[in-house]
């Protein structure tokens, strides 16, 4: 049998061409179950959909996710994950930035990540097949970046940048804010921008009643967010 030509691409067969030859097979099989799944259910959708929505034969998406509930898991954990990588990131910046800078960068790139293509991704929390055995270390990690937002309420009390009467429920609340985003946000109606820094804003509002504060918070914010961007991803 002879060598595949040179550039070729590797791999299990298609139903049919993609139609972005520039996604790999597993990304598009994520892509069409991610559409699949918030859209008519984790229960209703089938195997075969997802291969059919991505161009695949059945056993080819088979090869690359032996079950279903593997696409599941992998979709949960990006709602998450992301998040986790930046929190580790902003909180190695030099300084640190404060508290409050760092709360809004991480709700921002938490939102960013759950409303991303192919968007609303955090529904598939509130599916009951998410909260089975099966799916436990997602949920660790959803512990993990509450804890996240846990300790910058912690430090801004400490430090006296934030006011707030009941410390307590502030951290759940404001998940709550960021989560709540994907049952509304349509990326056809929504700007994701304007959505962002308006949960931001509001986030930060929850924890300083001083507005000329939370304004020069965003803006030092935003001008770290710009820097993080432009940066170099770091050599694993």
């Amino acid at each position: 049998m002879g060598s595949p030509e040179s550039g070729a691409r590797l791999g299990r067969p298609r139903a049919k061409p993609p139609e972005n030859e520039y996604v790999d097979p597993p990304e598009e099989i994520l892509l069409a179950a991610a559409k699949l799944f918030t859209t008519d259910g984790y229960a209703s959708t089938t195997t075969r959909q997802i291969a059919e929505a991505a161009g695949l034969r059945q056993a080819s998406l088979f090869y690359y996710f032996p079950r279903k509930e593997d696409i599941f898991a992998e979709l949960l954990d990006r709602t998450v994950e992301p998040a986790l990588e930046y929190a580790d990131q902003i909180r190695g910046l030099a300084g640190p930035p404060s508290a409050a800078v760092r709360l809004y960068l991480l709700t921002a790139n938490d939102l960013w990540n759950l409303l991303r293509p192919p968007g609303n991704l955090g529904l598939l929390q509130l599916q009951r097949e998410a909260h089975v055995e099966r799916f436990s270390d997602f949920w660790k990690k959803r512990a993990r970046l509450a804890a996240e937002y846990d300790a910058l309420i912690e430090e801004g009390l400490r430090t006296g940048e934030f006011s707030v009467s009941d410390p307590e429920v502030v951290s759940p609340t404001i998940c709550g804010v960021i989560e709540s985003v994907c049952t509304w946000f349509d990326p056809d109606v929504h700007d994701m921008e304007q959505v962002r820094n308006a949960i931001g804003s509001v986030v930060l509002r929850a924890v300083s009643p001083d507005e000329k504060a939370v304004r020069k918070i965003i803006a030092e914010a935003d001008g770290l967010a710009q820097e993080l961007d432009a940066a170099p991803a770091s050599a694993s």
